[in-house]
């Protein structure tokens, strides 16, 4: 019996695409791919889901409000980092062709536009926010889910750190949280941000990974015909047999 050996691509974003060495609070992309839940689907509409882990960096540590920015100057604060608002920048960062965005869904309804949902064929803007004095406490939660659709070519999509290019206000910066707790280090004013994990003190956290694009198709190997043998009861004999893989992996 053939066994194909697999080579599993794994797809980690650094602003949401290369593995960050960075920690910060955490958040990433999730797809309803069956195969694999790091990538788009192969064809068709793919669901992605928005999490945000506010109280742990990637690779659980704990974190509270400036955790990660007092040694860039901020007062230390240990109060947890509850979340009132946010505004993420959905982008295809890899790959070609454009994308078509479907209509994005907050996981909690408490959650009504401020500014609101804004796309292009590559970006997607998420403006939302919970009645002032309200919030969803610090720890792991979903923020919401939207369909997109690959056009043309085999996207990438990601968590972006660049200025928002669609917003009505251009000095919107990217993806940040809102929080009744903490003062940002970069932006002040209760709003968390993203920043870039490659330039030290750019944002408030940096961890966070997006959605690659989809695998390869797979293809079975082929098995080359044996020779028809004739073997005594009680005997062995043994045959050369041989296979090759149309994706140029070994078989064994």
């Amino acid at each position: 019996m053939l066994k194909r050996l697999l080579t599993t691509a794994f797809f980690v974003v650094a602003v949401f695409g290369l593995t960050s060495g960075a920690s910060a609070q955490y958040m990433r992309l999730k797809t309803d791919n069956p195969a694999d839940s790091t990538r788009m689907r192969t064809s068709g509409t793919t669901l992605l889901t928005i999490i945000f882990d506010s109280s742990h960096d990637k690779n659980l540590s704990p974190q509270t409000c400036n955790s990660h920015t007092v040694s860039c100057g901020a007062v230390a604060d240990g109060r947890p980092l509850d979340v009132g608002s946010y505004s993420i920048l959905l982008a295809r960062t890899g790959g070609t062709g454009t994308v078509t965005w479907g209509t994005f869904t907050p996981a909690d309804a408490a959650y009504t536009p401020f500014g609101g949902q804004k796309t292009t064929d590559h970006d997607c803007s998420l403006d939302f926010q919970r009645t002032f004095g309200t919030f969803t406490p610090a720890g792991l939660f979903t923020i919401g889910t939207i369909p997109v659709t690959v056009l043309s070519g085999a996207a990438t999509l990601g968590i972006e750190i660049a200025n928002h290019p669609i917003d009505a206000d251009p000095n919107l910066p990217t993806t940040f949280v809102g929080t009744p707790n903490c003062d940002g280090f970069v932006l002040g004013f209760n709003s968390y941000l993203l920043g870039d994990p490659n330039v030290a003190c750019s944002g408030d956290w940096y961890d966070r990974d997006g959605a690659g694009a989809p695998q390869a198709a797979n293809s079975a190997p082929n098995l080359a015909q044996p020779n028809n043998m004739t073997v005594n009861e009680g005997a062995t004999a043994n045959q050369a047999i041989s296979a090759t893989d149309p994706d140029g992996n070994p078989v064994t």
